[in-house]
């Protein structure tokens, strides 16, 4: 038989077992029942169903080369495995597909207040092994070897979904997230209901790490209740900002570190619910096609944000945030400047990803734009 033959076959099998390993999926969190039944109509939350779920979410990924991050003689974790312009389509696909392994192992967090972010790393893509998705995931994997990183299809985050919020005909947040008519809309919703549920780092497909998770809370507030971490991704000192932004000063949402269960994704998860159904009970779901930004994007994300800064350590606005270079801690919110996960597009204050603020790097595909 011709080498070419044999390669082929090799490969095509290769890829078959790493896809039937990934999509074996589920989960299960003790913390969650009581998520299900406060979305749920009040006369249907007597009659919830009890009980495991059929599946188990696979949680892990193991370490390409290692299962130990390094750390310096600084005590800095250090990126392995860092992502340049002209490096992310060198490699072969297949090779990096196997090496993202699933563990049996099934990680759940308890009803206890959480007050560390869990070591979860969240993305989803329609086809999570195709080669413009893993020249990027791949760097996440393989410099946190101690994180488990998930790369989610659009079915397995329905299912998470379903399986931490309940079923769609008794869960008012299953069904929001279920009815929505646009993949983008889907995609952020979904973001922020892992992190309700499950908490860690939650980053869209094309970015890649420029410095460790571990290193993204400064030293001076390692010993603080650091419980959600959010980005400035835009800061426009113009009078006609409103022309291209939601918000003066606007939070981006391709990446978002938390707890399972903070206020902030609590109170946002329930004001996208509410606004889904009554777009539905009007029959208007599919006429609202350009309220992205303020039913599930940047907008409401934002208002979200500064509502609980204002709430609990108040007064708090824009204001307090616009201009800052260095990451501040309000409470147990760490705001970072626009640098940490804009960096390189230098303007409203942005730096180069060589500076020491820089923390993720944003390819700007519009991959959750594709159908």
């Amino acid at each position: 038989m011709p080498k070419f033959r044999i390669k082929d076959i090799l490969i095509a099998g290769a890829t078959i077992s790493f896809i039937f390993l990934l999509i074996q999926y589920g989960g299960g969190m003790d913390g969650m029942k009581d998520l299900s039944e406060l979305s749920m109509p009040e006369e249907q939350q007597d009659s919830i169903m009890q009980g495991e779920p059929e599946e188990k979410l696979q949680s892990g990924s193991e370490s390409i080369d290692e299962n130990e991050e390094i750390v310096n003689e600084q005590g800095q974790y250090e990126i392995r495995n860092l992502a340049a312009y002209g490096s992310l389509g060198e490699f072969d696909e297949v090779q990096e597909a196997m090496k993202m392994k699933l563990s049996q192992a099934t990680y759940e967090v308890s009803n206890q207040e959480c007050k560390q972010i869990p070591k979860f790393i969240w993305q989803t893509a329609k086809n999570p092994i195709e080669r413009d998705v893993l020249q990027y995931t791949r760097f996440w994997g393989s410099n946190h070897p101690s994180y488990i990183h998930k790369v989610l299809d659009d079915s397995q985050s329905e299912r998470l979904v379903i399986n931490d919020f309940g079923d769609p005909s008794i869960s008012k947040i299953s069904s929001a997230y279920t009815m929505m008519p646009f993949p983008v809309l889907k995609a952020d919703f979904f973001r922020y209901l892992v992190l309700l549920a499950r908490g860690g780092v939650y980053t869209d497909i094309d970015t890649t790490p420029i410095k460790h998770i571990n290193n993204w809370i400064p030293e001076e507030y390692r010993n603080k209740d650091v419980r959600l971490i959010v980005g400035i991704e835009a800061d426009p000192d113009r009078p006609d900002w409103h022309d291209y932004y939601a918000r003066r000063v606007q939070f981006c949402q391709w990446t978002i570190a938390a707890v399972p269960g903070h206020p902030v994704l609590w109170e946002l998860v329930h004001k996208i619910t509410h606004g889904t159904w009554l777009l539905h009970e009007k029959g208007e779901l599919l006429e609202d096609t350009d309220a992205v930004m303020d039913w599930t994007g940047p907008g409401i994300w934002t208002d979200s944000v500064f509502d609980y800064l204002n709430w609990r350590y108040g007064p708090f606005s824009w204001e307090n945030v616009t201009g800052i270079e260095t990451p501040m801690l309000v409470g147990d919110v760490l705001i970072l400047p626009i640098t940490s996960f804009s960096p390189g597009v230098y303007h409203m204050g942005s730096k180069s990803v060589n500076d020491p603020t820089a923390y993720v790097r944003h390819y700007f595909s519009g991959s959750w734009k594709k159908d």
